[in-house]
């Protein structure tokens, strides 16, 4: 939303803001090999509580990122099965950059 604002009794106007085709940078990206989880933030992966192979649901936790002292936990946006992971522990990892592939 954009929000503006004014001094005195003016119209205060609250406004959806136009979407564009991209989809955000955290937001789930199928390729032809599955659908990719991104990192939510800037970080480190923390923790890596799946494996290859592994079945997952939908939200299911599979990573933990470390990020400002904080942990963020990233979870899967699809049900399927984890066919690569792309990021090991400790990994510094940015935000949209793929971090598994669930087919």
């Amino acid at each position: 939303f954009n929000v503006s604002i004014a001094e005195g009794n003016a119209d205060i106007q609250v406004t959806p803001v136009a979407t564009n085709s991209s989809a955000p940078a955290a937001s789930p990206v199928s390729n032809g090999e599955g659908t990719e989880v991104p990192a939510a933030v800037n970080g480190a992966v923390w923790k890596i509580l799946v494996k290859e192979g592994d079945v997952v649901e939908a939200d299911q936790q599979i990573m933990i990122l470390e990020a400002m002292k904080m942990e963020i936990d990233i979870n899967a946006p699809v049900a399927g099965t984890i066919t690569k992971i792309l990021v090991g522990a400790t990994d510094s990892v940015e935000e949209g950059q793929p971090l598994a592939i669930i087919g």
